[in-house]
Formats: C-alpha cells, structure tokens, sequence
C-alpha cells in the first residue's frame, strides 16, 4: 500500500522558509502581512462555500476534512497562501487547481492504485516548484509582487 502522508514538521518548515524567502525578496513585512490575511481569508470563504454546498447536496452538515481533502492538502494551500502576493496566489491557486484535475485525467488515474482520490497536495507542489524555479530564471516575474501580472493584464 502507497502511504502519501507528509510528515507534519515539513509544514511548519516550509512556513519559516517561505516567509523568510518571502521577506528578504521585497523587505516589506507590511505588505507580506495584507497578502497573508487577504489569501488566508479568500481561502476561508472558499471553503466554507465548498462545505455548504454539499451540505445543502447531502442535507447534512459536511466535514471537508473527511473524504474531500486532506489536511495536508489544507496546509499545504496556506503555506503557499503565507509567500504569494494576493493577486498571484489567486492565478496560482486557480491554475493548480485545473492543472492538478487535467493531471489526474490524463496520467494519474490511468497508473495510480486508488483512482478515487487526486494527490491534490503533490500536483499543487509540483506546479508550485515549477513556477518557482521560473520566478528565479525570470527574475521579472516575481511571485511576491503582483506586478508583473498586473501588466500582462493591462492592454
């Protein structure tokens, strides 16, 4: 049997990394903290949308955290959230998300043991290692400064 757990202290380690990293990159921890609050909040509403609706499908309450996501899944996502300017995390988040899904689809299920379940987590991180290593051989496209997203959007 596959055991796809994350040892907890990775969590906590990763937080310190990023927001360290986070930090000496733009030196504002103002600005670090709005994003932080703003990510964590969209987070929270996003979830508790998502909890309501299949409660409302289920007509019981539903626990996220028992059959649709795993914790690491949750902690993971707001590590990321804690190093991510806002605008960036929302492109980050919704892109992991779709791409994670196609993963699944096209590779993943076809190899994987239990097809029911997407390593959301391990897709998420992968896409995010991606786009990290791009920020550092780019150094324009900062994912601690909404900028350079901002500008690809303006006509």
């Amino acid at each position: 049997m596959l055991f796809r757990a994350v040892h907890w202290v990775l969590f906590p380690f990763g937080l310190l990394l990023l927001v360290s990293l986070h930090y000496l990159q733009e030196g504002k921890i103002s600005t670090m903290l709005y994003a932080v609050v703003f990510n964590v909040l969209f987070l929270l509403v996003q979830f508790l949308l998502v909890s309501v609706y299949f409660s409302l499908k289920h007509k019981q309450w539903v626990n996220l955290t028992r059959g649709m996501f795993n914790w690491g899944d949750i902690f993971f996502i707001l590590v990321v959230a804690c190093y991510l300017s806002t605008v960036n995390f929302i492109a980050f988040y919704i892109s992991s998300l779709l791409v994670s899904l196609l993963a699944w689809l096209l590779v993943v299920r076809r190899y994987a043991r239990n097809k029911n379940h997407i390593p959301l987590a391990g897709l998420q991180a992968l896409f995010f290692v991606v786009l990290f290593a791009f920020s550092w051989i780019k150094p324009a496209f900062k994912l601690t400064d909404d900028s350079y997203l901002l500008n690809l959007l303006q006509p």
